[in-house]
């Protein structure tokens, strides 16, 4: 019942969501012609002499109607002008990195200013990855810390899309994994946990079965283990999950293998919803994962096959005009090209979210206009020499 209740909720904002990206001009035509006709109704219905309806009733009905359809066209402006702000800000943080003109020309212009360091090789490398994969987009690209790289991917027009990528360098010195340290009595917003954590980058967790505030776990659920304290061991062959040892040495659990048991490769432990890659694989299951073939926000995590590298993602959603959102397998196939081995998708639409400590904020933009509070987050900190 929670889940059904959930995706209606969506639903319905991912349809109001859609009207309110309409011209203002047609916003305006539209709710006249409702109300015309809602006037009309009214009129007659007060006409009847047994009818309860009266020209005052009228009146405030009619003032009402308009003050919500002002509020709503001023939420939505305030919203569009918030999306303009914080890309001008981006802009601003972030320094431009050239990518290849076209896919595969070898061309890089620009890329001389990454090199340096073996993460600014790695960057550099998925610039031009990222640039193949979804071509016609900008890009930006900015060190967050040592050992952690932000990569930003725009693209306009009619399939307008923006992503944001944080590439982890697990073996460098400093780097600590942060996740939730306990059960909350209430969800928290990612951004508090990255604050309190002084976190470099942080992304969503989990939400449970809706977006209420005490909302259950329900069959979201898995293994949640946190410097070496089991939280929760509740895997089912139905979740994956990311583990960490204490050298941050990663290890990738498939949804198929059910393991719910401590042990020192898991000092580190947080749960996804559903597979995107095993073993360099697409591993998409399009009838366990309704959501699979719909345009939606998402938050993703995987690791190289090597184990150094960890990719955070999350991609915008639901936002017409600004970025749609990728398809499941889309997601797992960007991951894949930037050199992704194994990964999962975590909860996402309206939750999915990414916190940068440079900018003290989100640098996504949430499906809902606002962030959501979730029950789980997993975050990058700098430990101090």
């Amino acid at each position: 019942m929670a889940d059904a209740f959930h995706t209606l909720i969506e639903w319905l904002s991912a349809v109001f969501g859609r009207l309110l990206e309409l011209p203002l001009l047609a916003l305006v035509i539209g709710a006249a012609t409702t109300f015309a006709v809602g006037a009309v109704v009214v009129w007659i219905a007060a006409k009847r002499p047994e009818g309860w309806w009266g020209m005052q009733r009228l009146r405030w009905i009619a003032v009402l109607y308009l003050v919500v359809v002002a509020i709503l066209v001023l939420d939505h402006r305030l919203h569009d002008l918030r999306l303009q702000v914080g890309e001008l800000q981006g802009r601003l943080t972030l320094s431009t990195v050239g990518v290849p003109g076209k896919a595969g020309d070898g061309s890089g212009a620009g890329r001389s200013s990454l090199w340096g360091s073996q993460l600014d090789v790695q960057g550099t490398e998925i610039v031009a990855k990222l640039a193949e994969a979804l071509p016609g987009g900008e890009m930006t690209v900015s060190r967050e810390a040592e050992g952690v790289l932000y990569v930003g991917y725009r693209r306009k027009g009619r399939e307008s899309l923006q992503l944001h990528l944080a590439l982890v360098d697990l073996r460098a010195r400093g780097i600590r994994i942060e996740i939730t340290e306990r059960e909350l009595a209430n969800k928290k917003l990612t951004s508090e946990f990255a604050a309190e954590h002084d976190c470099v980058v942080a992304i969503n967790g989990e939400a449970g079965t809706s977006m209420t505030a005490k909302a259950p776990l329900g069959k979201w659920t898995g293994n949640w283990i946190v410097r070496g304290k089991p939280i929760k061991l509740e895997d089912t062959d139905e979740r994956p999950f990311l583990s960490f040892d204490a050298k941050n040495r990663p290890r990738y659990f498939p949804a198929e293998m059910v393991v719910a048991t401590n042990s020192p490769e898991k000092h580190n432990t947080i749960w996804g919803r559903f597979d995107l890659l095993v073993n360099g694989e697409i591993a998409v299951d399009h009838e366990k994962q309704r959501s699979a073939d719909a345009w939606h926000p998402r938050t993703a995590m995987a690791i190289s096959e090597n184990g150094r590298w960890l990719y955070l993602l999350v991609v915008d959603g639901r936002l017409i005009g600004f970025s749609m959102g990728l398809k499941m397998e889309e997601a797992a196939r960007v991951l894949k090209a930037m050199g992704a081995h194994n990964g999962m998708s975590c909860d996402q639409g309206g939750s999915s979210c990414m916190y940068l400590g440079s900018l003290g904020r989100l640098v996504s933009s949430p499906a809902d206009r606002t962030e959501r509070p979730v029950w789980t987050h997993f975050g990058i900190s700098i430990e101090s020499k």
